[in-house]
């Protein structure tokens, strides 16, 4: 390779070429997708639902404090490694259920959460991948039960829409 750029200079300089001038990379954006507030079609045991995407240390902190969900949507929490996941109700206007899930996408337990409440609601598990918030009520009338699965492919578009990389997130 760099012989090559070599003689195509020295080749140019015999034919009084001149080099044109290279086109400055732009930075890379770290949100060079879709924003945290778009929702992205998700099935879990094949029930479809909307869900916006927290990703980011800094979306999956903020959460939805202050926001109430659209019918029909929630919010999908990826933790890029296995936790014993914590969440807390503060500045959440709605009663949420909150699902967690292993690597593989299965159902581990759901909680309710009160609307404001500053109490943690801690998993179970200390493997969770995944966190999904629905409207309180949302996964028993939906029947999902313990066990259900989460469709990963899914998952991994939503993160790809977003501009990021399933494989730095452990997908």
């Amino acid at each position: 390779m760099r012989r090559a750029a070599l003689l195509l200079s020295v080749v140019c300089l015999g034919l009084g070429c001149k080099p044109e001038k290279a086109a400055p990379t732009p930075p890379p954006s770290f949100f060079s997708g879709q924003p945290f507030s778009t929702a992205y079609p998700l099935r879990l045991d094949g029930k479809p639902f909307m869900a916006r995407v927290a990703l980011t240390e800094t979306e999956r902190a903020q959460g939805l404090m202050g926001e109430q969900l659209a019918n029909g949507e929630g919010m999908l929490f990826v933790n890029p490694l296995p936790v014993r996941a914590r969440f807390w109700m503060k500045d959440t206007p709605a009663d949420l259920d909150i699902g967690f899930f292993d690597r593989e996408g299965r159902l581990l337990e759901v909680r309710v959460m009160r609307a404001q409440d500053t109490a943690v609601t801690e998993s179970q598990s200390d493997q969770v991948r995944f966190a999904l918030e629905m409207r309180q009520g949302w996964f028993a009338e939906s029947g999902i039960a313990v066990g259900a699965r989460l469709d990963l492919y899914e998952v991994v578009n939503a993160v790809r829409l977003r501009g990021f990389s399933p494989t730095k997130l452990g997908l």
